[in-house]
């Protein structure tokens, strides 16, 4: 069985913050990122009862009665569904990684902002130079 994972809310550009507890929305938004991601991953149910709920917004009720089964049924199913999930990203980091490299760009280009904006050499040197730290961060990234 799957380790319990602290809670992650996904937080668009910023990436995943694991010190504020999630809204229904945030893990909404989270489930069907993840789902995006590692969906393949699942079982045809997992993956179905997934899609439905975070995708088309169907209730456990709804979601139920078109599988034929129990809402307690459709329950256990999202809840080893979403363990899956939280499962893969916390070993192989595709979607904190994706926003990580998301915020090393824009670091860059802001950095290469600010020089276009500078008049004094040193200045653009400086930004230059952060522009190139956050650039190799990238790289290193993936």
């Amino acid at each position: 069985m799957a380790q319990c994972v602290p809670p992650f809310v996904f937080r668009g550009d910023r990436g995943l913050d694991r010190t504020s507890k999630p809204g229904k929305v945030d893990r909404f938004v989270r489930m069907a990122v993840l789902a995006d991601v590692y969906g393949p991953l699942l079982t045809d149910n997992q993956r179905k009862a997934v899609d439905l709920h975070y995708g088309e917004d169907l209730s456990l009720a709804e979601i139920a009665q078109q599988f034929g089964i129990s809402r307690a049924a459709v329950h256990d199913t999202l809840v080893r569904a979403e363990a899956s999930l939280e499962e893969y990203e916390r070993v192989l980091g595709v979607v904190e990684g994706a926003a990580r490299r998301r915020r090393l760009a824009d670091e860059a280009l802001q950095a290469l902002a600010a020089a276009e904006s500078e008049t004094p050499p040193a200045g653009v040197r400086e930004a230059l130079a952060k522009a190139a730290t956050a650039i190799r961060g990238l790289r290193e990234q993936g």
